[in-house]
């Protein structure tokens, strides 16, 4: 498809302005939230960035953390970096992004969306402004490196001072990463005493530039390759690779490497029988039936107080 020129853009969206106009209330307001709804899913846009925010905020409060002042640390991000905008408009004291594959790209527009969604809100409860965070200079975008880290770079990679972050979480991440129990160690050092984690896993057969199944939230196809296979058509640490553990073995790396499992959700499923053992590789045999139906999982966990010796408040 030829891509279209930016007057082609702005005559086309006059038009829609002009059909839009005519609606009746009803129907105006119908259609706005179709267009919310679509742009709450698109990743980078302002209202995924704050939908995925809320969700982490609500958790972080609802586990104790004292948002405002924390300094939060999310792996993994991708492209939603707008989340740390959204981190210090509530008073946080810093928010810190890595991610291996996604490149930081600022400019004016991706400001300017982010800019017009603070400005709807009414309380403004730490007198934020963008620019005490992101500011433009001579053509280039800074960060103000106290407030906010945009980074590109393998986590593991990182050299974070110890205990120095209050909440950590990941999004659809940790299903990517090869050496998961190092990752998890890592994480686990540079948790402050009773910091809280959460994470997001998602399970289920992931597209790939190799392989394509009908509807994720039914296959197993994925499963019936062993290790070697399965590692020789994506080698870890590449783009499309995925680890393939289950919801229990995820909970079972997070306790080894010190931490409390508050809270252990299932977010998708699908059904299965013993049936499934026929369609794959003997190397998932001894997953329960109930293991191999999660395609989701969430989890929240927290640095356990014996692992530094002090009670942790509300623990």
């Amino acid at each position: 498809m030829q891509q279209m020129s930016n007057t082609e853009i702005n005559r086309l969206m006059g038009e829609m302005y002009n059909t839009f106009s005519q609606l009746p209330v009803s129907a105006g307001e119908f259609l706005y939230e179709k267009i919310s709804e679509n742009m709450r899913g698109r990743n980078n846009t302002s209202l995924y960035c704050y939908e995925k925010f809320k969700e982490q905020w609500l958790k972080a409060a609802e586990m104790g953390v004292n948002v405002p002042q924390a300094s939060i640390l999310e792996i993994g991000a991708g492209l939603p970096l707008g989340t740390g905008i959204f981190w210090n408009f509530v008073g946080a004291a810093k928010y810190t992004s890595v991610d291996k594959f996604m490149e930081v790209n600022l400019n004016d527009l991706w400001l300017q969306r982010f800019q017009s969604f603070i400005d709807l809100n009414l309380h403004n409860p730490a007198g934020f402004r963008i620019d005490s965070i992101i500011r433009r200079q001579n053509g280039s975008f800074y960060t103000n490196p106290d407030r906010l880290a945009l980074i590109q770079a393998p986590f593991e990679e990182m050299s974070f001072p110890d205990k120095s972050f209050d909440y950590v979480y990941s999004l659809a991440t940790l299903e990517h990463v090869a050496d998961v129990s190092g990752l998890l160690a890592k994480m686990h050092q540079i948790m402050a005493d009773g910091a809280v984690g959460y994470h997001i896993m998602d399970l289920r057969e992931h597209h790939t530039n190799l392989r394509h199944v009908p509807d994720k939230n039914t296959s197993t196809d994925f499963l019936r390759y062993s290790k070697a296979e399965w590692e020789e058509k994506y080698p870890p640490g590449s783009p499309f690779y995925i680890n393939r553990l289950r919801a229990s073995d995820f909970r079972t790396l997070l306790e080894q490497a010190g931490f409390e499992i508050i809270e252990c959700e299932v977010s998708v499923k699908m059904e299965l029988d013993d049936g499934i053992y026929q369609h794959i590789h003997p190397e998932f045999h001894h997953y329960a039936v109930e293991d191999l139906e999660t395609l989701g999982v969430r989890i929240a966990c927290r640095k356990k107080a014996e692992c530094y010796g002090t009670e942790v408040p509300g623990s």
